[in-house]
């Protein structure tokens, strides 16, 4: 599956956010998103507890984020992080804006631009996960700073990176060994929301899609003719992944 960078809907930023960072909401920061990696978003520094952040559409929520890559300036050419006081990051995500789970700190994150006057580094997550909010909270008690001469950074822009994923179920549906017709619907396991629906063919064939690659349940109801049976519920499933 192919990474492709992502468009958020707004950029995000506060300044200071409140420790843990699990019960704040962030305002719109049009600058983060904004294109220009290396001019700063207006007085954003990155001091202790501030948050700078994406919203996504509805569509790309359901990415599986893989990278968030962050870019600034600062008034020298660097050449390393300074030290270990001044390269902490925490990245949380949201499906509301207001509460954060944390998913994973980064410690002196992978430098991949090193420019006059410009930085950029990747804060690449473990599990992949797909989340509407994302922020990334700098959490060392000093500014970011960079070699030489401790400088410090101002944030510019935050890009993520995600996949999006489709995946399907198929199959057959029977009642007396008869293939038959008969409503289908696919929903997540963790969240149990309906993901599709569809009605199984006349040789009793269904397929069921989805841009969700975790654990879905398929429940599949009787008709009201004949014979009554109960749901038939398929509890826990993995999605095949569509290619091509």
């Amino acid at each position: 599956m192919a990474i492709v960078k992502l468009t958020p809907t707004k950029g995000l930023a506060l300044e200071p956010d409140t420790s843990p960072y699990t019960a704040t909401t962030l305002s719109e920061d049009a600058e983060i998103i904004d294109g220009v990696r290396y001019t700063a978003a207006t007085g954003a520094y990155w001091y202790t507890h501030y948050s700078y952040g994406v919203e996504l559409s509805s569509t790309e929520a359901s990415y599986d984020v893989y990278r968030i890559e962050c870019f600034g300036s600062l008034s020298v050419t660097p050449t390393d992080w300074y030290d270990t006081s001044h390269d902490s990051f925490q990245v949380f995500a949201s499906t509301n804006n207001s509460t954060w789970t944390f998913i994973e700190q980064f410690d002196a994150p992978t430098l991949h631009h090193l420019g006059s006057l410009q930085y950029g580094f990747k804060l690449e997550l473990s599990v992949p996960q797909d989340a509407k909010y994302w922020k990334v909270v700098y959490v060392d008690s000093t500014t970011v700073a960079f070699l030489p001469g401790g400088s410090s950074a101002l944030i510019g822009e935050i890009e993520l990176y995600g996949d999006s994923f489709v995946g399907c179920f198929s199959g057959y549906v029977y009642e007396k060994s008869t293939p038959v017709q008969r409503q289908l619907y696919l929903h997540r396991r963790d969240t149990g929301a309906l993901v599709d629906e569809t009605t199984s063919s006349g040789n009793g064939y269904y397929y069921l899609a989805t841009t969700w690659s975790g654990s879905h349940c398929i429940v599949c109801l009787d008709d009201d003719a004949g014979d009554s049976y109960d749901a038939l519920v398929i509890g826990s499933v993995i999605p095949t992944t569509v290619s091509g």
